[in-house]
């Protein structure tokens, strides 16, 4: 099962796409107050870095917490 998950209720945001408990490609950056701006390019490059697209995923999990999304 494809699994993108993503945080971004810190400073360090986190976006990860999984198959399973198996660790695809990852990304951890600092927003520095330009998420909405950043937010989906980062994921994009992250869903091209294994060649996927977001209608491959088939499951979203999210760290709840403060933040933008």
């Amino acid at each position: 099962m494809l699994i993108l998950a993503l945080d971004t209720s810190g400073d360090v945001c986190s976006l990860c796409l999984s198959d399973g408990p198996r660790e695809l490609s990852a990304l951890r950056f600092r927003h520095e107050r330009r998420l909405s701006e950043q937010f989906s390019a980062l994921l994009d490059l992250l869903l091209k870095d294994r060649g996927v697209t977001l209608s491959d995923v088939e499951a979203i999990a999210v760290g709840l917490g403060p933040g933008s999304f």
